[in-house]
């Protein structure tokens, strides 16, 4: 689960965040605006960069218009969990 912070005066990398009922979801901040599609495209951009993959393994599942989104990520699954938590380590 993914939670879009768009509009941000600049982008920022990723972290976790609560987001009730005893769940978390992977905050990414970008600058882009949620019009037409731009913060979507801005948020699997930031999901590719962080994890080093192509932006074509990355896609959105569900949630286009709103703040909770089900990012779908093509690949092996061990190595994204480890790019995944050295991506938001670093952040």
């Amino acid at each position: 689960m993914v939670k879009a912070r768009p509009a941000a005066r600049r982008a920022r990398g990723a972290r976790f965040v609560d987001i009730g009922e005893g769940k978390q979801a992977l905050e990414i901040t970008v600058a882009a605006q949620a019009v037409e599609g731009k913060a979507n495209k801005a948020i699997l951009e930031a999901v590719a960069r962080g994890l080093g993959i192509k932006v074509a393994a990355v896609t959105l599942g569900s949630g286009g218009a709103g703040r909770l989104k089900r990012i779908v990520i093509e690949g092996e699954a061990t190595l994204l969990i480890q790019r995944l938590r050295t991506w938001v380590s670093e952040e």
